[in-house]
């Protein structure tokens, strides 16, 4: 181009705003640490207690709970009637106690018989009131079993409330530092190339959320594979994304390029 001034030529030199590969690279690995701490919160709170076993541990011992009671109301049932059975036996013992020594029984052979009434009566007594005896040793037994189940239920709803109350409370605080990540992340998202950002996100769905791998000591990160003399010297003079050859993720190198140009001879 002619110069107005004393006829001299001037070189123009138009530069580009674009960031380079590398800084888009840079950019992307950045994005990456903000992701691997959203992933990490993430599968923490995947891993996390919420009750789950404990609930259905409750709902076998309420099950063992409803069994052991209904054995118990049957046990109290049985007793209930036996009691009354006795009772019954005790009436009619009294009742014909009564009648032998009121004095309004003339007939022998009726007294003799009324007596014998009476003895198989009282056998019969002595009979139930053994058999109330071994029953209530069941009955306690089985109210020992209610009060036991109960307990255990008890402990496990208090245990229950508690990790409900810890799950709620660490979901709450892993969700708001999930939130503060990611309103950081739109910024820096922002500041890479569109055409960068696709290559970026296609890759993190399919390795694991690890787009980005650092390349350290000519390892690639993500895979721990031994990268290439080859593929170290792209890394140092290509503007392109590289990736590792063993696990497709884009190679990210932050070395100094000596470093790298030693790896490639």
């Amino acid at each position: 181009m002619q110069s107005p001034i004393l006829g001299t030529k001037v070189e123009v030199l138009y530069l580009s705003d674009e960031p380079s590969g590398k800084e888009q690279l840079r950019r992307l690995y950045e994005l990456q640490k903000i992701d691997t701490r959203i992933g990490d919160l993430e599968r923490t709170r995947r891993y996390l207690d919420d009750g789950t076993s404990l609930r259905q541990q409750l709902q076998s011992l309420g099950q063992d709970l409803d069994a052991a009671s209904i054995d118990l109301r049957k046990f109290e049932g049985d007793y209930h009637d036996r009691e009354l059975q006795l009772k019954g036996v005790e009436d009619k013992i009294k009742k014909h106690r009564d009648r032998l020594f009121s004095g309004t029984i003339g007939n022998p052979k009726e007294l003799q018989d009324l007596n014998h009434e009476v003895e198989s009566l009282t056998r019969h007594k002595g009979e139930l009131e053994e058999a109330l005896l071994l029953m209530m040793d069941d009955l306690e037994a089985s109210r020992a079993t209610v009060r036991g189940k109960q307990a255990e239920v008890d402990a496990s709803q208090k245990e229950l409330l508690k990790v409900e109350s810890d799950y709620g409370q660490t979901v709450q605080r892993l969700e708001a530092q999930a939130g503060e990540l990611r309103q950081q992340r739109a910024p820096r998202a922002a500041t890479v190339d569109e055409s960068y950002l696709d290559t970026y996100e296609r890759t993190r769905n399919h390795a694991a959320n690890l787009a980005v791998a650092k390349v350290d000591k000519s390892l690639c990160s993500g895979c721990l594979i031994q990268l290439t003399g080859y593929i170290l010297k792209r890394l140092k003079e290509s503007e392109d994304l590289i990736t590792c050859e063993s696990c497709g993720r884009l190679l990210y190198w932050e070395g100094e390029p000596e470093a790298v140009e030693d790896q490639a001879s």
